[in-house]
Parts: structure tokens; sequence; C-alpha cells
């Protein structure tokens, strides 16, 4: 698996920080999506939509529902980029 970009990492925090209205600095690569950040299918919809529209990345249903961590997210987004 290739090292995750630290721009990658800075540019999913902010999504995910803007998609669940919170502070940047509570989201962490160990943070859980649903227990830690409160997010529900609504906000991890939009923070895909926002992956989508930043990495021009194509994302299924199935991809989202496998994301637990944050980390679960950076390394979606270093797959697909």
């Amino acid at each position: 698996m290739r090292k995750i970009e630290q721009n990658v990492v800075g540019t999913v925090n902010n999504i995910i920080a803007q998609a669940l209205c919170c502070d940047i600095e509570q989201v962490t690569k160990d943070k859980d999506m649903y227990y830690d950040l409160l997010a529900d299918s609504l906000a991890m919809i939009d923070i895909f939509v926002a992956l989508e529209q930043t990495y021009s990345i194509a994302y299924t249903e199935e991809d989202i529902t496998k994301i637990e961590r944050v980390e679960d997210i950076y390394h979606f987004v270093n797959v697909h980029i």
C-alpha cells in the first residue's frame, strides 16, 4: 500500500470537518466516523460527493458502507487517485 500523501490527509480532514460541522482538530485518523464524529448516512454521502468533486474519483454505495474510520477514507482516496 502506498504511503498516504500529507495533502490528501489535510484535504480529507477539511472535507469531513465541513460536512460534519466540527472543528478540524477533532478529525484524526483513528476517529470512528459514526461513533466519534457522529456522521450519519447523509453526511457520508456529502463527504463522498465532495471527494468525487475534489479528486474526480468515482464511488459506489458499497464503498461508503465499508468506511468506519477516518483512516479508511484516506486509504480510499489514496487508492483511487
